[in-house]
């Protein structure tokens, strides 16, 4: 069956095994992994799970999409789960990285030097991905070109702006939004930098009390997506550790809390159909609590393969939408795609994800790596 999650691990393990093939066999990948510049080698592992649970979120998405042609969680807790899962702690990874630079630089940001940061880091790769957009687009559009130049040259400028106006149809190709549609989580991401400079003060135990009751107060007052808590739960992270309990550390890095890690999913997957609740988020809350402490999950999350991959994830994140909607629409010329079995379409979603991998490892090299500051410069004063 397509829902089934047994493709799920299978295809994982193979992904995996493809990103260690990398490490081995490229000096430049392997360079990344064994230049452990970051305290944090945990989360660079989980970040590459994250990324490949938000492709095979959307492969089932995609299926079901040429099914009903309707476009919506699929009809599997598992896949919903996996998707929603990974934004979440994507979330509270953000949250918690900047929120520990801000009490490191205790509560003073340089918005001149985080926006340049950011810029160098989210931009160049952002621009590849909807330059990508518009040629998939002009693909699905017969190899016409539909729009006029005035109108493709401002549709161009609103994607260009990472949600904040918008996602019109490209070419002519209606829902063209389908071809990414992980976009409107960078908006999100924008706002929580261009916010961190003017609430960074409050760092100290008193003012950042009063912050996260305020800030969690307004995401209910207002109805926001119970997601952007997900920042608030970083934030949370980065000043418990700062607190250097070590009953806590303890516990949190022993293998009692690495079988809690499993429980928390089990529960997650066995009793939920959603992430974007209170008691999940407060559940991921306490794992990624475990994993930023340092818990390595039984050396999973620090293995090479892994932290290729989450070395790589914002590539993979931008491209693997594109590269399946490319796919499915060729496939779909000559065959429908709902006919297929699922045996079948998890050998094209196979072939996806290894081209996913392969094209994210280039892009990760030439497009990425060139502007990230690895000559960090320092963004907190």
């Amino acid at each position: 069956m397509i829902v089934s999650p047994l493709p799920y691990f299978i295809l994982s393990a193979l992904l995996l095994l493809l990103a260690n093939v990398l490490v081995r066999y490229s000096a430049f990948h392997r360079a990344q992994i064994n230049d452990a510049h970051t305290r944090y080698l945990a989360l660079d592992g989980l970040r590459g799970f994250l990324a490949l649970g938000v492709f095979f979120h959307h492969a089932v998405i995609f299926y079901f999409f040429y099914a009903t042609g309707k476009w919506q969680v699929p009809p599997s807790a598992f896949y919903t789960l996996l998707g929603q899962i990974a934004v979440s702690l994507f979330f509270m990874i953000t949250g918690f990285l900047f929120w520990s630079k801000a009490i490191a630089g205790k509560g003073k940001v340089s918005l001149p030097r985080l926006f340049n940061s950011r810029v160098r880091r989210l931009v160049p790769m952002y621009v590849v991905s909807v330059l990508i957009v518009f040629v998939v687009a002009y693909i699905a559009s017969g190899f016409i070109v539909k729009s006029s130049t005035p109108k493709l040259a401002t549709t161009m400028i609103r994607w260009m702006t990472f949600g904040f106006m918008g996602f019109p149809n490209v070419n002519e190709v209606g829902n063209s939004w389908i071809i990414n549609s992980v976009y409107w989580t960078l908006k999100y991401e924008w706002l929580f930098y261009l916010t961190l400079p003017f609430i960074a003060w409050a760092y100290r135990d008193t003012a950042f009390s009063v912050l996260v009751l305020s800030t969690t107060a307004l995401l209910f007052k207002f109805s926001l997506n119970i997601v952007l808590l997900s920042f608030v739960f970083g934030a949370v992270t980065a000043w418990l550790l700062d607190k250097n309990i070590q009953w806590l550390s303890r516990w949190a890095q022993s293998t009692l809390a690495a079988l809690a890690v499993a429980m928390i999913l089990v529960l997650i997957f066995w009793r939920m159909n959603t992430a974007y609740t209170v008691l999940a988020s407060v559940m991921l809350f306490v794992l990624f609590f475990i994993v930023a402490a340092g818990n390595s999950l039984f050396g999973l999350l620090v293995s090479k393969p892994a932290r290729l991959l989450g070395a790589m994830n914002y590539s993979i994140y931008l491209l693997h939408s594109p590269i399946l909607f490319l796919l499915l629409y060729w496939v779909n010329l000559s065959i429908s795609v709902a006919r297929l079995s699922a045996l079948n379409y998890w050998g094209l979603m196979s072939m996806a994800g290894i081209v996913l991998v392969l094209v994210a490892s280039m892009t990760f090299r030439w497009v990425e790596y060139p502007f990230m500051p690895q000559r960090r410069a320092v963004v907190f004063h």
